[in-house]
Order: C-alpha cells, then sequence, then structure tokens
C-alpha cells in the first residue's frame, strides 16, 4: 500500500506541475516561433518595403543604413509621462530613462496593429481604449536610421503601471535634458510630447 499511495502522489505532483508550467511553455514557444516566422520590413524614403529582414535578425540591432520603421508610445497619467530604464536588450540606449513602448512593426501590420501588439507584449494589463498616433519623423545618426511613429496612452491613474518605473513630470525631463540620463529618443520627441500633453491640460481646464 505504501508504494501505491508514493505513486499516486508523484503521479498528482505531474499532474499538478504540467497543469501549471504547460502554458507558460506554450506561451514562450509560440514567442519564440512567432519571431521566426514574422518579418521586419526596410523601407525607403518613400515609404515603400525594399526588402524584410528576420525578426531575430542581429543585424536590426547595428544596422545604421536601412530604413526601419519602430513604434514608440508615451504613456501618460496626471499629465505626467511614465518612464522606464531601458533593459539590455534593447535597441540603443541601454540603461537610459525612455519610455516604456517601443518596437519594430512587423511585415503586413499597420501603425495601430503595430502599437497594440507592443502593449499586449509588455503591459497587458492596460487597455489600448486611450492609444493615440500623432505623428511620425525621420532620426538617423551614427547609429540608428529609423522612421518614428509617435503615440500616446493616456491613462486616468496609476494603478497598473509597473513599480520599475515611475512618473516624471515635464519639469522634471526640462531638467534632465543634455545630461545622459535621458534615451536621446526621449530628448528629441521631449517637444511634441510636451505639446500634447500641454494641449490635453488646456482642453481638461476649459
Amino acid at each position: 500500500m505504501g508504494h501505491v499511495y508514493v505513486f499516486v502522489l508523484l503521479f498528482v505532483g505531474v499532474l499538478v506541475g504540467s497543469i501549471i508550467l504547460l502554458p507558460r511553455f506554450s506561451r514562450w514557444y509560440f514567442r519564440r516561433q512567432f519571431k521566426r516566422m514574422t518579418f521586419v520590413p526596410v523601407f525607403n524614403l518613400r515609404g515603400e518595403v525594399i526588402r524584410k529582414y528576420p525578426m531575430q535578425d542581429r543585424r536590426l540591432r547595428t544596422d545604421a543604413q536601412n530604413l526601419y520603421l519602430v513604434v514608440r508610445i508615451a504613456v501618460t497619467a496626471y499629465h505626467m509621462l511614465y518612464l522606464m530604464t531601458r533593459p539590455p536588450s534593447s535597441i540603443h540606449e541601454e540603461g537610459k530613462a525612455d519610455l516604456p513602448l517601443e518596437g519594430y512593426m512587423i511585415l503586413g501590420e499597420h501603425i495601430g496593429q503595430t502599437a497594440r501588439r507592443i502593449l499586449h507584449e509588455r503591459l497587458p494589463q492596460l487597455s489600448p481604449v486611450g492609444l493615440h498616433y500623432h505623428c511620425m519623423y525621420h532620426y538617423r545618426d551614427d547609429m540608428t536610421h529609423r522612421l518614428v511613429c509617435l503615440c500616446t496612452l493616456e491613462l486616468e491613474n496609476d494603478d497598473l503601471l509597473p513599480h520599475e518605473g515611475k512618473l516624471w513630470t515635464l519639469g522634471q525631463i526640462q531638467q534632465n535634458l543634455g545630461k545622459h540620463y535621458l534615451s536621446k529618443y526621449l530628448e528629441y520627441e521631449f517637444d511634441s510630447l510636451k505639446h500634447i500633453i500641454c494641449t490635453r491640460e488646456k482642453c481638461m481646464e476649459s
């Protein structure tokens, strides 16, 4: 009877472990296969797709010649910007404070689809209801060549935002411009984001 009891416990343990781990493994496997099957388009200055590279291609991190489309999403609450430190896996500017959401457009997507996908992948607890596209700009330096679509996600509060980041006032960001603390992309976008947030604030007051 003792051997049977041990066998039953082991069986139950394996069954419970499978129930817990299988969904995690499935999500990991799906994300891995998704990246293998998806491609990042390369554009010319007229906005036409001229070639494509697999999502996992290493050249995406170092290629400063080809033009890629990147969607960036600024998360706002209480008329402030939510910033996080860019992780080591970032395209560039690792370790600097920046907008929390950024990613390549995938071949076949439009801007709205890319923005919602990035939001769902990185901050799935947030609703896309307040997600808006604002503008597009061309950015190029010695390390980067990108066509950037700037979006915002307006939240009523910060209850669901990760604790790894924090809300910054426009004044705090202004004081840190040019001090190598903020990402170069955020510094380039700051005037546009400031205008967007201030305009919203005035509209709410009127």
